[in-house]
C-alpha cells in the first residue's frame, strides 16, 4: 500500500466533469454511497481524483473544471 497525505490507498481513479455517478461507480467496482453528496454527476463542473482501498474510497479532490478537464491516460492506477 502507498501512503499519500494521512489515508492509504492501493487505486485511484481519475474522473471527468462529464461523469455520471452510475460510470463512476461501475469504474470503482463497488457503490459509492457518498458520491452524489460529494457532487459527482451534479452539475458537470468538476473533476475528481479518488483514491480507494479494498473497495472502499478513503479520500477524493474535487477540482474545478475552470483548471482545465483532467484526462487521464488510463482510469485507474495500481500502487506499483
Amino acid at each position: 500500500m502507498m501512503t499519500f497525505r494521512d489515508f492509504r490507498w492501493d487505486k485511484v481513479y481519475v474522473f471527468g466533469p462529464e461523469t455520471t455517478r452510475s460510470e463512476v461507480n461501475e469504474k470503482l467496482g463497488f457503490t459509492w454511497s457518498e458520491a452524489k453528496a460529494k457532487g459527482i454527476g451534479k452539475d458537470k463542473k468538476d473533476n475528481f481524483i479518488v483514491f480507494v482501498e479494498n473497495n472502499q474510497v478513503t479520500q477524493y479532490l474535487k477540482i474545478p473544471a475552470s483548471y482545465g478537464t483532467i484526462v487521464p491516460k488510463t482510469s485507474v492506477a495500481n500502487e506499483s
